[in-house]
């Protein structure tokens, strides 16, 4: 391969990517149950090379929390997450393991994405979910920022809660249990 290939196929990667964070869909909520979709997306990302080397956990509670939510937008943040995810824990060698786990309250839900691998750098903390940002030779920059803005289109957030306990990183999806909850929240100006 030519350099000048290499560097064309590079910029079709950057402007593909570029792209998708441009041009974020408005949600087209509905309801769907979040545990069944967390086990679909598990089973999906079980087929992707990302996923070669690491085991995944998944814990669900009992009751399986319906949520208006766009699925197509819901599933495409939650695989860049694990797709980051396990990257991070196949960088250490034999694997490691990824845990998936949902949560809810009367204010909102939460899905965890737990991983032991190579943690975040103290460095890139500040930047993670900024666009293009990117510790990979062949990344985009663009998988936090695109998983970011499809909570926040939701009304939620991504947040990154560091490393805990046996995990390097922990990052949670939030999503509020009703949109008139998160509005009042807003207009009352708590978080």
């Amino acid at each position: 391969m030519t350099l000048l290939s290499e560097r064309a196929g590079g910029l079709a990667r950057f402007v593909e990517a570029y792209r998708s964070m441009a041009r974020l869909p408005e949600p087209v909520r509905r309801p769907v149950a979040l545990g069944a979709l967390l086990g679909n997306v598990v089973l999906v990302f079980q087929q992707s090379e990302a996923a070669k080397r690491v085991s995944i956990e998944l814990d669900l509670p009992p009751d399986d929390p319906q949520l208006d939510v766009d699925e197509t937008l819901l599933i495409q943040a939650l695989l860049n997450v694990l797709t980051n995810a396990a990257e991070a824990a196949d960088s250490l060698s034999g694997g490691g393991l990824i845990r998936i786990a949902l949560e809810s309250d009367i204010k909102d839900i939460r899905i965890v994405i737990a991983d032991q691998g190579c943690g975040v750098p103290e460095t890139l903390i500040d930047q993670m979910f900024h666009a293009f940002v990117t510790t990979k030779p062949n990344g985009t920059g663009t998988g936090l920022n695109l998983a970011r803005q499809i909570a926040l289109a939701h009304g939620g957030d991504l947040l990154f809660l560091g490393a805990q306990d046996t995990w390097s990183a922990v990052f949670v999806f939030t999503l509020p249990t009703s949109p008139k909850l998160a509005d009042v929240d807003e207009r009352l100006g708590r978080a």
